[in-house]
């Protein structure tokens, strides 16, 4: 599939296999069960991508009136099957504490074999492949599944509005049909740790507002699309 994003093609469950970041087996299906999810794909050692996307998640649900664990989960599910489980647990207990309400039971980090990953991926249309030195190339998304496991909405880039997400796990939660938002998209591409950075095709974008990075590793300008969600058979 290559790093892409693309309407998803069925509305079965997101299920498998998978290993939280306590070292506990479970099934996906039910980590997902019972009330909305907010799903990331990434990678701990992303070099910057991922750890940007899981401040934009942690800033958004901040926002929201809506609580971490008592209404909605937030879902990691690393790319990267040999993903360390204390890397994963550190990553879950920083952003606990950074969102600062809760027990902390709504954020889950999960790893899986990769056939699995692969599954949830082509499922939710996030396409992503393996490149030298155990990196991925992958874009920016996130995904609002319903309290039934399946996908219903994605938002892509770095930009996750709370009232968008509100309105987003409403709409999982009364069953009503949503749009894929504009696709704007934004590729963890391939580090060079010999320079210390990226390729050219993506270095320039690596500087915005005063040197900040926020909507760095943008790849050929934005791609967009308007996707109409419906029930997949």
């Amino acid at each position: 599939m290559g790093a892409s994003v693309r309407e998803p093609e069925e509305s079965r469950p997101l299920k498998g296999a998978v290993v939280d970041s306590e070292g506990r087996e479970a099934e996906l299906s039910e980590i997902l069960g019972g009330k909305p999810s907010l799903l990331m794909l990434g990678y701990l050692d992303c070099p910057h991508l991922c750890s940007w996307s899981l401040a934009t998640i942690c800033r958004s649900v901040t926002e929201l009136r809506e609580e971490v664990g008592r209404d909605f989960r937030v879902v990691f599910l690393s790319l990267d099957p040999d993903e360390s489980l204390e890397e994963l647990a550190a990553e879950r207990r920083r952003l606990e504490r950074r969102y600062g309400r809760g027990n902390g039971s709504g954020w889950r980090f999960l790893k899986a074999e990769e056939a699995v990953v692969r599954q949830v991926a082509s499922q939710v249309g996030f396409g992503y492949e393996a490149i030298d030195g155990g990196d991925f190339s992958h874009p920016a998304a996130f995904f609002v599944v319903d309290p039934q496991g399946v996908a219903q909405e994605a938002f892509y880039g770095l930009e996750l509005p709370a009232a968008r997400l509100a309105e987003a796990f409403e709409a999982a939660n009364s069953g009503d049909e949503r749009s894929w938002g504009e696709a704007f998209l934004m590729l963890c591409k391939k580090y060079n740790p010999l320079t210390g950075g990226y390729g050219r095709e993506v270095e320039a974008t690596l500087r915005v507002g005063g040197g900040l990075t926020l909507l760095g590793l943008l790849l050929g300008g934005y791609w967009t699309s308007r996707w109409r969600r419906r029930r997949w058979k």
